[in-house]
């Protein structure tokens, strides 16, 4: 599992832009929400070029326990492109999302 981290005040992970390879499935990947106590319902989006491209992108559903997500695993992926997952979710009962950009190169790139 990889492990990425959040923090309160921006809407994107402090690891953001993620390289990644393509080919094969990558994650499921953890988000630490610092600053935040809990994490609830989660929903994961995968967008390309402003597409919704979840069905074909992920696998599986975003999971929360305390402050921590756990995505779903990015499946499929092709390169060169940006992909930018979008997780919908409650900060300590407040509406939020939280972005992270992946950045595919192509098929034997470095990660």
């Amino acid at each position: 599992m990889y492990s990425l981290r959040w923090r309160e005040g921006s809407p994107w992970v402090i690891n953001s832009p993620v390289p990644i390879r393509a080919g094969g499935n990558r994650g499921p990947y953890t988000i630490t929400a610092d600053g935040v106590t809990t994490v609830g319902s989660p929903v994961a989006k995968m967008y390309v070029n402003n597409s919704d491209k979840t069905s074909t992108y992920l696998s599986g559903s975003a999971t929360a326990a305390n402050n921590v997500i756990t995505t779903p695993t990015l499946i499929a992926l092709k390169g060169p492109l940006k992909y930018v997952l979008a997780i919908e979710c409650l900060l300590d009962g407040i509406q939020d999302v939280i972005l992270c950009e992946f950045i595919c190169s192509a098929v034997g790139g470095e990660q």
